[in-house]
């Protein structure tokens, strides 16, 4: 439920769920951009590497015994040299 003022998000698709043995949950939810989101110039049938822009964007949220939190992470079609870091501050 939203108050009057704030802003509604667009549905998001469930990623993933996971609790951990001492009671964290962390929730991930998706929102995938269109496929012509992006118009890039280049030769035809050129298109840049899965890493170099978002697909999409995600909501993670994390509750713990003593805390609530949530954050927002951009979404890749591919990893860079397999691997993808973010940090967020949790407490």
């Amino acid at each position: 439920m939203y108050a009057a003022s704030a802003y509604e998000e667009s549905p998001m698709e469930l990623l993933a769920t996971r609790e951990t043995p001492s009671g964290v949950v962390i929730t991930a939810y998706i929102n995938r951009y269109p496929d012509d989101i992006y118009s890039f110039g280049g030769p035809p049938g050129w298109a840049p590497a899965g890493w170099c822009f978002p697909r999409g964007d995600m909501r993670i949220s994390i509750v713990a015994p003593t805390s609530v939190n949530l954050s927002y992470a951009a979404w890749y079609g591919e990893l860079q040299d397999g691997l993808a870091v973010t940090t967020f501050a949790s407490g």
